[in-house]
């Protein structure tokens, strides 16, 4: 895992070297209901990234067959109102 701090946001690179995920898939990954488990409802990946794009954030998969897989999830930083400092 990696952070980048700049420019007033933050990029988290989570990677492996796993069997990747096939191209078929990889199209699929943000679909409500799909899952590759049999016991899966197929909202987890779909969640995060609603979340993310609430937040003005992308989400990016880079997967290679047989070599692993890369996710970088961006996000633009947002100063804190004085509200939100003293609740």
């Amino acid at each position: 895992m990696e952070t980048r701090h700049a420019d007033g946001s933050i990029s988290i690179k989570i990677e492996d070297n796993g069997c990747g995920i096939p191209d078929d898939v990889k199209g699929k990954l943000f679909q409500p209901n799909f899952s590759t488990k049999t016991d899966g409802m197929g909202l987890g990946l779909v969640l995060v990234r609603q979340t993310i794009l609430q937040l003005q954030g992308t989400i990016k998969v880079e997967s290679t067959v047989g070599k692993g897989t890369q996710v970088v999830v961006h996000l633009p930083l947002r100063k804190q109102s004085d509200d939100e400092k003293n609740p």
